[in-house]
């Protein structure tokens, strides 16, 4: 789907969604400037707080002749859970509601978390993670089962959300370049603060 062809149904449901999980109504500047973190948090991709207060149509002098970008749509079906907007639109053709597998549940800042918290991730398929919090958005992997990620190796990334792909935005290992790493593309992680380690 081009920008051209974008319909404003299309558009409404996919500000709904991002509303939803983005977990507020896009009204105030600070809405824009939280949706614009997540958005990079999440994604990796850059998109500002104007840019997105266009396309809600906030800021009244662009609202009626704004069309987003491919760029702009790609960001926010990845904020969603879809790699492309074509896909988030192919999927919810024909329904008022996506499956409850796309619902996001609730988010963790990293910088958040007290030093030591051990965090278990889990993907498909039967995928496993312990990461230890050393710092911001530091970790360490304790344990680590059917994944590229190994034991020793330290990480980081800015936020846990439920059913979301996690990014890595680097992988730290002995003798290796550092470099990124995304767990739960397509279908998310879930994640469980376990508890403290003591040491």
């Amino acid at each position: 789907m081009t920008v051209k062809s974008l319909s404003s149904e299309d558009l409404k449901s996919l500000q709904a969604e991002v509303e939803r999980q983005a977990k507020c109504t896009m009204s105030t500047p600070a809405d824009f400037k939280r949706l614009s973190e997540l958005i990079h948090a999440t994604t990796q991709l850059m998109v500002s707080a104007t840019t997105l207060k266009r396309v809600w149509g906030y800021q009244k002098d662009t609202a009626e002749s704004y069309h987003p970008s491919n760029y702009t749509l790609r960001a926010l079906s990845r904020l969603v859970g879809y790699r492309e907007f074509d896909e988030f639109c192919e999927r919810c053709s024909g329904t008022d509601e996506l499956t409850s597998a796309n619902y996001y549940g609730e988010m963790v800042e990293c910088i958040d978390l007290p030093k030591n918290t051990l965090v278990s991730v889990r993907w498909n398929p039967d995928r496993v993670c312990l990461l230890k919090h050393i710092f911001d958005s530091h970790f360490e992997v304790i344990e680590a089962k059917n994944c590229k990620i190994m034991a020793g190796d330290i990480v980081t990334c800015s936020v846990f959300v439920q059913n979301a792909p996690l990014y890595f935005q680097s992988v730290h290992r002995d003798g290796v370049a550092p470099m990124t790493y995304v767990a739960g593309m397509p279908g998310g992680v879930s994640y469980e603060i376990v508890g403290k380690d003591p040491h």
